[in-house]
This record gives structure tokens, C-alpha cells and sequence, in this order.
């Protein structure tokens, strides 16, 4: 039995063991894992990292540097666990994998969902329980979650989240600032607009503007649901039951509000989906190497 850090992009606190989950919810001033745990809330972009710790408040002070900011450490993640994607290769050549084209797109992508009302961010960190320790905590992987409907359930998700500056002794916020999150929304899109027409000359823009003139709607049918809009584990974190554990917290919330959870995923990926009780409800090529698998988990009445 060992225990993962994790954080969480929203106002959850998660706390994992191979074969016990557990979701408090919500805590937007803080409190304690366990004892001696302490919360820290961390500066991503509109959003707030949890750091669940099992270390003192003065060590969490001491350390709090170092985790000031995620998204470098996140796009580094998802440029691993992407590279060989089906998709990622043809997206991004070797040539603009080598001009950083492929690390700077999956950055851009993370800091626009960060921002995008109604998506959450879920990171999954080590620590020294587990059986991989190298001494420090490193980031695992990442999931993101997005919640449509109108529900009451759903408009929760839907609300534009800002930071507050509260400081209490089970609370301790790293560099505490108010941003409209409307205002960043806009300045990452100009960020996408820059470097598509200026950045990313090595890209094969027909294929991308092929993709992008796609109509595909696996889900718009279906008037509530979670979807798993992202889920990427480091590719040296593999086989180790990281990816199903980050898929739980999703399978248990939308048991809870009794809405379908949905996504989207290759071929290769669909064996985790499947054995956790999705089913397939559709298919697109996108290219004749590319199929992106629609899945769906009903809820249990």
C-alpha cells in the first residue's frame, strides 16, 4: 500500500492509495491531510495547484520556490507522453519536435484550458511511499476534466475561478494574484496566433487545416456529462496503475451526479477505457493512421 501526492487545479482535495480513493470537496481556505499534512496552493495561470504534503509547515515555506510554477513541468510531461502519438507525429515532424514546436503547442494548450470555465486540471505527484522514490517528488501525469450541462452540478464546474490572497496557518499562497480570467483567454490566443503564423513554419499546415475543417461531435447529443478531455502519464511512469488512478476520481465524480463520463481516444489507448467499463459509441478517421475512438461510461442507476 503506498500513497501519491497529487495536486489539483480547482478547489478538491484528493488523496490516493493503490486500493482506496478518497475526494473531500470543497475547501476553498485549506486544511489537513493527515496529522502533520499541510495544503499548499500554488500559482498556475486562473487556476490554483493543491500540493498535498506530508511535511511541516516550515519545510513546505522552505520548498515553496521550487513549485512556484507548474506549467513548465506539466508541458514537459505532455511533450514525453505525446511524442510518439499516431497524431503528434504527423501534427509535428521531427524538425518542429526539434524547434520546440510540439513543447510550445502542448503548452499553449495547457494554459488555455487552465483558463476555460468549467475544466479542471489534476496532477499526480510521487513521493517517498512509493516504490520509484528518487529522493524528490516528481510529476506523474496530468488529467483534464471538463463538465457540461446546465445542471446546478454542472454550473459549479462552469464558474470562472479567481485567486484569493487568504493566508491562515492551513493555508499558505504562493504569490497570490487576481487575473481576469477573460483577459487571459484573450493573451493566449494571441500567444496561438503568434506562434502559428510565426513560430511554427515547420508544421504541415495542410493536414492541420484539414483536421481543423472536420465536423466532429461524438457527444453533442448527450445534454450532461464529464468528459476526460486529457489524461498523459510520463512514459517511465507506465504499467504502474498511475493512469487508472486518475481515471477513478472521474468514474466516481460522474457516479456521483449520475451523468455519463465520455472521451475520446486512439486505438492504443482504448484498452484502459475498456477495462474500466467504457464502451465504444463511435469512430472517425482522421487520417488513415489516426482513429479517434469515442467511449462512454454510462452511470450505475
Amino acid at each position: 500500500m503506498y500513497e501519491h501526492q497529487h495536486r489539483f487545479l480547482s478547489g478538491l482535495r484528493t488523496n490516493f492509495r493503490s486500493s482506496e480513493f478518497v475526494v473531500t470537496y470543497p475547501m476553498p481556505h485549506g486544511v489537513r491531510t493527515k496529522e502533520d499534512g499541510t495544503l499548499l496552493p500554488l500559482f498556475a495561470s486562473a487556476c490554483v495547484i493543491f500540493l498535498l504534503s506530508h511535511c511541516s509547515q516550515q519545510q513546505l515555506d522552505d520548498e515553496a520556490t521550487g513549485h512556484r510554477d507548474d506549467l513548465p513541468a506539466l508541458a514537459d510531461l505532455g511533450t514525453e507522453a505525446f511524442r510518439d502519438d499516431n497524431l503528434q507525429t504527423i501534427l509535428f515532424p521531427p524538425e518542429a519536435v526539434a524547434n520546440g514546436s510540439l513543447r510550445r503547442s502542448i503548452n499553449l494548450r495547457i494554459r488555455k484550458r487552465l483558463v476555460e470555465a468549467g475544466t479542471h486540471c489534476y496532477v499526480s505527484m510521487s513521493d517517498e511511499d512509493d516504490e520509484f522514490w528518487s529522493g524528490t517528488p516528481e510529476l506523474l501525469g496530468y488529467a483534464f476534466w471538463t463538465r457540461v450541462g446546465k445542471s446546478e452540478a454542472a454550473k459549479k464546474w462552469q464558474t470562472d475561478t479567481l485567486f484569493s490572497s487568504t493566508i491562515s496557518p492551513t493555508f499558505y499562497l504562493v504569490n497570490p494574484l487576481i487575473i481576469k480570467t477573460e483577459l487571459e483567454r484573450t493573451l493566449i490566443g494571441a500567444e496561438m496566433w503568434y506562434s502559428e503564423y510565426f513560430l511554427d513554419r515547420d508544421r504541415p499546415w495542410d493536414k492541420i487545416h484539414y483536421m481543423r475543417n472536420l465536423s466532429i461531435d461524438h457527444f453533442g447529443s448527450i445534454p450532461e456529462y464529464l468528459e476526460l478531455a486529457a489524461l498523459a502519464v510520463h512514459p517511465k511512469f507506465h504499467r504502474r496503475g498511475i493512469g487508472g488512478m486518475m481515471l477513478r476520481y472521474g468514474i466516481d465524480l460522474a457516479q456521483k451526479e449520475q451523468v455519463p463520463l465520455v472521451l475520446e481516444a486512439s486505438r492504443a489507448g482504448t484498452l484502459l477505457y475498456t477495462k474500466n467499463g467504457f464502451r465504444e459509441t463511435g469512430r472517425t478517421e482522421m487520417f488513415p493512421e489516426v482513429i479517434v475512438v469515442a467511449m462512454q461510461l454510462d452511470p450505475k442507476i
